[in-house]
């Protein structure tokens, strides 16, 4: 009886281990694919960065005359705020200019948060 039981379980046991190994096939091919596509989807990626880099340059461009006229317009504490932040902008802006492609990645981020705020705090 022991026996059977013991033959039952050693039964079960390869069953799993069938039914495992062929289910860790399957999902290294899976894996394979999914490695292939996210290497196509990242060549994508960076020729999409390189078009949105070049919008985020235009954008910040064209935002940079009408902000410096807001701040002009502002007084007190607000005026030295935003002069602040405008100054901290446009010096993120140069560093996003002459950073290489890869590093240009990183700075974009923060770039169009900076942007935001001060066209927020200037009313834009």
């Amino acid at each position: 009886m022991i026996r059977q039981f013991v033959l039952g379980l050693g039964a079960c046991a390869v069953a799993f281990l069938a039914v495992g190994c062929d289910k860790a096939a399957s999902t290294a091919s899976s894996t394979a694919q999914n490695a292939s596509n996210m290497e196509q989807m990242a060549k994508r990626g960076a020729d999409a960065a390189g078009a949105v880099g070049t919008d985020i340059k235009k954008n910040v461009e064209e935002s940079i005359p009408k902000i410096e006229e807001k701040i002009k317009a502002l007084t007190g504490e607000k005026a030295k705020q935003a002069g602040d932040a405008f100054t901290a902008l446009k010096k993120m802006f140069e560093e996003f200019k002459a950073a290489p492609a890869d590093k240009a990645k990183e700075l974009l981020a923060p770039l169009v948060a900076k942007l935001a705020e001060l066209k927020t705090m200037v009313g834009l």
